[in-house]
């Protein structure tokens, strides 16, 4: 029978550098003690660690056999970008959707009740920091109760309407990427069915143009939702009108659709398209992200049925001519891997004039963005790793940087944008509104990606009072380690280069309060991320790019007064930031540069 062998012990390091036998007894090794010198040991790897790292390792197995075995993918297809960093070169940008977690931590409110210092400072009356979003959308009464009376509406002659929707139609590429997209790719939506279908309701020659009025309740849901667009938008002095009747017009008009959105059911066709457009109206132009919610949910059905049917279509086209054509193809690539259908053009419009690749080209960015956004909130916002330390997801922050990185560097020029202050200080570089929006989104990703180890850094004794951290064989601190500097000073950078992308659109006048809620959220967190930091000494060398960080306050409180909105939240929101940033003051007067 063979000689049972004895549990060899871990050799210190001392013994591994000499290459020789260690007896591993702890804490100094035999060997180390007899010449003198000092013995360490390497820390033992916890179950977390290894855990954390199998997780990583299965979703990434998981996300390759789903490209393998997908439906329509042979050995020479791949999807783009799942591939090295080289593949992310291309044109082409993955066609990836992944679901968000059900439940996360990172939404800009919960910062209100999660943060300390901030939840300590807000003092406000009759406050929940974790349902006033709800509560102040409940309460607003804006787009549910009659705008006007019906004798007081605002009279829009047919020249104004037509210029309205010309100059609308005209400057499509200042719309919100999704919104473009739409209007692309539905006829319904297009200038032509609009025009015509508002040549059949006045026909030509009937009465002057100058005399006859706009009747809304004559309209459909399609020409509501239009209009209701291109009067938010318009220019009030181009339209001989005030902003305040163009405003309500534009209100009105999408109040009536809103009404008559039930009548969509009876053609399913339509329903999926003209309910999108005006969930993206509320995100984008009226500020009531749980009415959009609750629309979106309530066509869930539909966009499924949509997207089985065009699968169907897809395999009977196949089977017909054996070549699949771009359409059925991209829809064949991208099945199964996404959560919802992507709408595509005609062959006649995707390879079009210059505007229609350049607006496909920034639709493929913001979904690549948004895939690896919902990462970020599956991999570090879920309840169990709110409140992790850093050394428990510096290769997960590590490898989505990473990934952030490679999909910039891959981007064209005409959409690369700058991401350091010191440049932005230099000179406030001039950007088509896709750029921006875009830029934004990216930001929003490094912000979220970096605040974690940033909340960690700010309230390190806390935190170590509940859960001290592991022996360490270095010197250092885990929390002082540069990768954690780091990781703070580009989560404060994020924060401030959202601040002054957004900015940008605030000082053109036609592009005033262009921000969607989403947005305004993003720069809501910022805002509370940069009242934290300033008091900080540590974090000082920070500043010395980003300069004052009292105009970035001042910036994004005039960003939500001037939001073209009439939205209890917004105003709700600016008396929370009001609230903070006072208390802040009087707790810390000296801060910042």
């Amino acid at each position: 029978m063979a000689p049972v062998k004895s549990k060899t012990n871990l050799a210190c390091d001392r013994c591994r550098q000499r290459k020789s036998r260690c007896d591993g007894i702890r804490p100094s090794c035999t060997h180390c003690i007899a010449a003198g010198q000092h013995c360490s040991y390497r820390p033992t790897p916890t179950n977390l660690e290894t855990l954390s790292q199998a997780e990583i390792r299965i979703r990434a197995l998981e996300s390759r056999c789903g490209m393998l075995n997908g439906p329509g993918n042979g050995s020479d297809q791949m999807i783009p970008g799942m591939g090295s960093p080289a593949a992310m070169g291309t044109t082409k940008q993955p066609q990836v959707f992944e679901n968000p977690p059900d439940l996360h931590t990172a939404a800009a409110n919960k910062m209100l009740h999660c943060w300390p210092r901030i939840r300590l400072y807000l003092t406000l009356p009759d406050l929940n920091p974790q349902t006033y979003l709800q509560d102040t959308d409940a309460a607003d009464r804006f787009l549910i109760e009659p705008i006007l009376p019906q004798s007081e509406l605002p009279r829009l002659s047919l020249w104004q309407v037509d210029r309205a929707l010309n100059h609308f139609y005209d400057a499509t590429l200042g719309l919100p990427i999704g919104l473009v997209q739409l209007l692309n790719t539905h006829e319904s939506l297009g200038r032509i069915h609009i025009f015509e279908s508002m040549a059949a309701l006045y026909p030509p020659g009937s009465s002057s143009p100058h005399t006859i009025s706009l009747d809304p309740h004559r309209l459909s849901v399609e020409q509501l939702l239009v209009m209701s667009m291109a009067l938010k938008l318009g220019n009030p002095t181009a339209l001989g009108a005030r902003e305040a009747d163009v405003q309500a017009a534009s209100a009105f008009c999408f109040s009536l659709a809103m009404q008559r959105q039930w009548t969509l059911h009876a053609n399913p066709e339509i329903l999926a398209p003209l309910s999108l457009t005006m969930t993206y109206c509320l995100i984008h132009f009226w500020a009531r992200p749980f009415h959009a919610l609750g629309i979106l949910r309530s066509i869930d059905s539909a966009i499924k049925q949509l997207s089985m049917r065009s699968k169907v279509h897809t395999d009977i086209l196949t089977e017909i001519d054996d070549f699949p054509s771009t359409v059925s193809l991209n829809l064949l690539n991208n099945w199964g891997t996404q959560s919802a259908p992507v709408f595509y053009a005609p062959d006649h419009v995707r390879s079009g004039s210059p505007d229609e690749s350049y607006t496909q080209a920034c639709l493929d960015s913001h979904v690549w963005l948004r895939n690896l956004l919902n990462k970020i909130l599956a991999s570090l916002y879920t309840p169990n790793k709110a409140y992790g330390q850093p050394q428990e997801f510096v290769d997960l922050v590590r490898g989505l940087g990473a990934e952030l990185r490679h999909w910039y560097q891959s981007q064209p020029l005409a959409q690369q944008f700058v991401r350091d202050t010191t440049t932005f200080s230099m000179k406030v570089p001039f950007m088509p509104f896709h750029v921006r929006e875009l830029a934004i989104r990216y930001f929003s990703c490094v912000f979220l990606l970096h605040r974690p180890v940033l909340y960690f850094y700010l309230h390190r004794e806390m935190e170590y009072s509940v859960r001290p951290p592991p022996p360490q064989s270095s010197m250092a601190a885990p929390d002082d380690e540069p990768w954690v500097l780091e990781s703070c000073r580009d989560c404060i950078e994020s924060a401030v280069l959202m601040i002054s992308f957004a900015w940008i659109d605030m000082e053109k006048p036609s592009r005033k309060g262009n921000l969607s809620w989403c947005e305004l959220q993003m720069l809501f967190a910022a805002y509370l991320v940069i009242l934290q930091v300033k008091p900080v000494q540590g974090l000082a060398p920070l500043f010395s790019s980003v300069g004052d960080l009292e105009p970035l306050l001042d910036r994004v409180e005039e960003i939500f007064r001037t939001s073209g909105r009439e939205s209890v939240q917004l105003r709700r929101a600016v008396e929370i930031l009001r609230c903070e940033r006072e208390k802040f003051d009087v707790a810390s007067p000296r801060y910042g540069v």
